[in-house]
């Protein structure tokens, strides 16, 4: 099992998008650590390749995510969780 990080955005959301190349350094820094980085987008695939071609963004995407966080009960949005190697979310960040 490996601690995985997760987001859930939309591309609309500014504040998360300026974040992306500090978040692509949290990719860079854990990447031989056996961390996988996840995020959910609210947005159709094509709409989040329009934005990913300005910023790159290294997380393994998500799109149409609105069910799955309907589901966990996310409603703020950025919405960011590290779950631990158990299964158990060690942070949460609305």
């Amino acid at each position: 099992a490996k601690v995985t990080v997760i987001s859930f955005w939309f591309i609309a959301c500014m504040p998360f998008v300026e974040d992306i190349p500090k978040l692509n350094q949290l990719v860079e820094r854990y990447a031989k650590d056996s961390v996988a980085f996840v995020a959910f987008s609210m947005d159709q695939e094509e709409s989040i390749q329009r934005v990913l071609a300005k910023v790159p963004f290294h997380y393994q995407i998500v799109p149409n995510a609105r069910e799955t966080a309907n589901m966990l009960g996310v409603s703020a949005f950025p919405t960011h969780l590290i779950i631990d190697k158990e299964g158990t979310v060690r942070y949460l960040q609305e």
